[in-house]
């Protein structure tokens, strides 16, 4: 019976011992709390510059989709693009 015991105190001391380290770890190190932030801020100043620059982002991607429109032939033209290149 004291050879249980025994073995009952060392997992119940090594159990503690593994607690105590993973409670301190826990407190001391802040890699996900330090990269949340970052993320955050990386977001607010990616609202920031496209607050700023919306007019002109918002004729960039006017001009792009226009651009695709004509290529694939939905302007009802002169069948360019993909539409032109089926049809021959």
């Amino acid at each position: 019976m004291k050879k249980v015991e025994q073995k009952a105190m060392e997992w119940y001391v090594k159990g503690k011992c593994r607690l105590l380290g993973l409670k301190d770890r826990f407190l001391h190190e802040e890699k996900g709390a330090n990269t949340m932030v970052e993320i955050v801020v990386v977001i607010a100043l990616v609202v920031v510059v496209a607050g700023i620059f919306r007019e002109q982002l918002m004729a960039v991607v006017t001009s792009a989709f226009q651009q695709v429109t004509e290529f694939i032939g939905g302007d009802g033209g002169d069948a360019g693009g993909v539409a032109g290149l089926i049809g021959r």
